[in-house]
């Protein structure tokens, strides 16, 4: 939701640059630590790997971004990425959670 000369200008402050990385790093852990709650839970596989689904979504991300532009908002983008990622590795009970909390209008927690 930022404008992108925020983006452009951001090497250019380095406490700015620094809060992103530690806020980037606190995502990866909370990310994986919630990865981990889902497989015990037997929502995901015990097979997927946090890794591969992080790959995956940087990747899927940057895919859908080019593709939809500024026609949907970048946390949007992320949510729908992470939805079609995650019924890849969920289990039948993971992808029936998946679907209720979608057809809900479920919206991503934003940390902050």
């Amino acid at each position: 939701s930022l404008c992108p000369q925020f983006w452009q200008e951001r090497g250019n402050f380095s406490l700015v640059e620094h809060c992103l990385i530690d806020f980037r790093e606190q995502l990866l852990m909370l990310g994986r630590r919630r990865f981990e709650e889902g497989k015990s839970a037997g929502h995901l596989r015990s097979d997927a790997d946090f890794s591969i689904i992080g790959r995956l979504l940087e990747s899927q991300f940057l895919v859908m971004k080019e593709t939809m532009g500024s026609r949907q908002p970048d946390l949007g983008i992320c949510f729908s990425s992470l939805v079609i990622i995650f019924r890849g590795v969920c289990t039948e009970r993971g992808i029936e959670l998946l679907d209720n909390m979608v057809n809900a209008g479920f919206e991503m927690e934003v940390i902050g």
